[in-house]
């Protein structure tokens, strides 16, 4: 069975017109999935919600349609992290921004930039998961895991220096690029593209 007709009988039962959010609890305070959100489609969709940690959250994302827009609260420090599994995607964000995705590509972004924006879908379908990072919360409360990490530093530096330059040390044996990094080109030397 194709992958769009498992697609088709998982959102079946949903009526037209709908986008279902399942998975957290209405009580639970979540990283994006908190009261304020709305979405809507012209199809139907489902939003399957899980706390990962406190601070992140992973949905699992299907539409049947061609178009679903979303309202939330515009988070400059939650971060979101999108694939697309199935299908393509046009996202139209704030201030003139667009994204656009097929499968397999990765998206990153602040919430802010999606807090009033609307998806097309030119398949008229679309899976894919979305991580969203509370960088305040993670801050605040790192998990157990990530506080041991960071009891022993020197370790930790050691193992980061070995590994190379990184735009998220203070390393500056790189060299910046003049514009930005497609990850198609060698741009002088960018983490990103080699």
């Amino acid at each position: 069975m194709k992958q769009a007709d498992c697609l088709r009988m998982a959102l079946a039962e949903l009526p037209q017109g709908t986008m279902e959010i399942v998975g957290r609890p209405a009580a639970e305070p979540g990283v994006l999935f908190t009261g304020t959100f709305q979405g809507e489609t012209d199809g139907r969709g489902r939003m399957e919600v899980y706390p990962v940690f406190p601070g992140v959250e992973a949905s699992f994302n299907t539409v049947l349609g061609t178009y679903a827009a979303f309202r939330h609260e515009a988070a400059r420090s939650t971060l979101e992290i999108n694939h697309c599994r199935l299908g393509r995607v046009g996202w139209d964000l704030r201030d003139g921004m667009s994204v656009y995705l097929g499968e397999g590509d990765l998206s990153l972004h602040s919430a802010d930039c999606c807090a009033d924006s609307v998806m097309h879908f030119p398949a008229e379908m679309y899976a894919g998961l979305m991580i969203c990072v509370d960088l305040t919360h993670l801050a605040e409360s790192p998990p157990p895991s990530w506080r041991r990490r960071t009891s022993r530093p020197r370790g930790w530096r050691k193992n980061s220096a070995e590994a190379g330059p990184s735009p998220f040390r203070r390393d500056r044996s790189w060299r910046r690029s003049s514009g930005p990094c497609t990850g198609s080109r060698r741009c002088g030397g960018c983490p990103i593209s080699g």
